[in-house]
């Protein structure tokens, strides 16, 4: 198994998008519930209006299972390479594509990577890697930019080679 993630800023940073949207939703919250001394406090909950506990649910539910989604599936944004499937793990889906149905690996003009597939019945399909998608599309890059650039260029060639070896008899990988 190989397991290929996207770089270690990118994936905190992404946590840290999260962390924002949970603190968010505790704001929201606490504002919805706010007495006088502005805490957020346990005794809020059991005293408060229903209705003041409607709006602190519809504003913070969201926001803090969001954010706590994204958190938890920072570690694991990237591309995970089995036997006999897989699997790019964005921010926030998994698409699985069995390793037979692959048929190459595609970079966009825009720095984007795309992993190609056909479905069942032949049609071709394709899944946006995020994890080794980059933003810079100038050669006048800055140097962080092009450090990831570089890693997403190492990750791709290292698919690229997982591919060409375990996908056999489907032909070129581009």
């Amino acid at each position: 198994m190989v397991k290929l993630r996207a770089h270690v800023l990118r994936r905190l940073s992404l946590a840290t998008l999260g962390l924002i949207f949970v603190v968010l939703g505790l704001e929201w919250t606490r504002i919805a519930l706010a007495g006088e001394d502005d805490l957020l406090r346990l005794e809020r909950f059991w005293h408060a209006q229903p209705s003041d506990l409607t709006g602190a649910a519809v504003g913070s539910i969201p926001l803090l299972v969001f954010g706590a989604w994204l958190a938890v599936r920072a570690p694991i944004f990237g591309v995970t390479c089995g036997e006999t499937v897989v699997k790019v793990q964005g921010p926030l889906l998994t698409r699985r594509v069995r390793v037979d149905r692959i048929t190459g690996i595609r970079r966009t003009l825009t720095g984007g990577a795309d992993l190609r597939w056909e479905d069942e019945h032949g049609w071709p399909k394709f899944t946006h890697i995020r994890a080794f998608s980059s933003a810079s599309f100038t050669r006048w890059a800055k140097p962080a930019e092009k450090d990831f650039d570089r890693y997403n260029e190492q990750c791709i060639d290292a698919l690229k080679q997982w591919i060409a070896r375990h996908a056999a008899g489907r032909g070129a990988v581009s």
